[in-house]
């Protein structure tokens, strides 16, 4: 039986030239008190209804969540094979990409660039695509013959993967173990969620893709299983197995729970059956896919200084 490998892969390579200089986050304010940021624990259901179904304000299992430049939600409906946007305020979804009878597509993952570009990872056909605005036609992304599970393009032109494999790694390609979330800041910085084992999943930072020594951010997490990060260089994670939002603070170090969701696992409830992917939108609001919950739910934000 073949050995199954996962690897961060970068497609292209241009991130040589970015300048050693080069600061991806803002620089706090020079204060000597803050106020700790805060999101309400009740979430606010934005897209599906706690039920599976196939219509438009359902959903068959959201696998990953995006918001774009206008807070629109962009939903892998992993069950339905399709991609489905929410406008801002709207819980009716529109299909941009697949179809309920297209069951030979898999997204896993969905990003929008700055110029409105869609990537997708479509997870079981081993590839990952990109769609144009305005425009029907798309590019096949060669992901080497692997499994994609999550994609982030960056801003110089970098496409970086998680992908699963079953041989050896390429070029420009990282091992890790387990990785099922990827952030990538502007200076070509990953940072990944590494769901290991039941009780020791990681955040790993990975400065350079062409070098294969990361830093652990954080250990010891219960299956962490998405991550990003906010403007001053906070990381937030998915710990699947705790049912809850963890931030690394960026100041010290320090893990703060942000919104705890553990309890009994039933559907339709309060609580989250299986969580999977965390985002904000341009207000700090949190979004979290409640995947066996069938549904998207929005935490307020509710004050403080993300700096803090």
């Amino acid at each position: 039986m073949a050995t199954l490998l996962y690897f961060l892969l970068l497609i292209s390579t241009t991130i040589g030239a970015l300048s050693a200089e080069c600061s991806p986050f803002a620089a706090p304010p020079n204060l000597s008190n803050c106020t700790k940021p805060k999101w309400s624990q009740q979430g606010i259901t934005v897209a599906g209804d706690g039920t599976e179904g196939k219509s438009t304000t359902k959903l068959g299992h959201p696998f990953c969540i995006f918001l774009d430049q206008n807070d629109d939600l962009l939903v892998c409906d992993f069950g339905n094979h399709r991609v489905q946007k929410f406008q801002s305020g709207s819980n009716v979804g529109t299909t941009i990409c697949g179809a309920l009878n297209n069951t030979g597509f898999y997204p896993g993952d969905v990003f929008v660039d700055s110029d409105s570009n869609l990537f997708i990872a479509d997870y079981y056909n081993k590839r990952a695509l990109k769609l144009f605005p305005n425009s029907s036609d798309s590019k096949i992304i060669d992901t080497k013959n692997s499994y994609p599970g999550s994609i982030y393009p960056d801003k110089q032109g970098n496409i970086f993967v998680l992908q699963l494999k079953q041989e050896k790694k390429t070029r420009f390609a990282i091992e890790l173990t387990n990785p099922s979330g990827l952030y990538v800041d502007e200076c070509g910085t990953a940072y990944t969620a590494n769901a290991r084992g039941t009780n020791d999943g990681t955040i790993q930072k990975i400065i350079n893709a062409r070098d294969s020594k990361g830093i652990v951010l954080a250990g010891g997490l219960k299956e962490p299983t998405d991550v990003t990060l906010d403007r001053y260089g906070n990381v937030y994670f998915v710990e699947r197995g705790e049912s809850r939002i963890q931030r690394i603070n960026a100041r010290d170090g320090t893990v703060e729970t942000v919104v705890d969701k553990q309890g009994v696992l039933v559907f339709g409830t309060q609580y989250w059956n299986d969580p999977r992917n965390v985002a904000f939108d341009s207000k700090h609001n949190l979004y979290v896919a409640d995947f066996k919950n069938f549904r998207v739910q929005k935490f307020l934000f509710e004050g403080g200084d993300l700096f803090c």
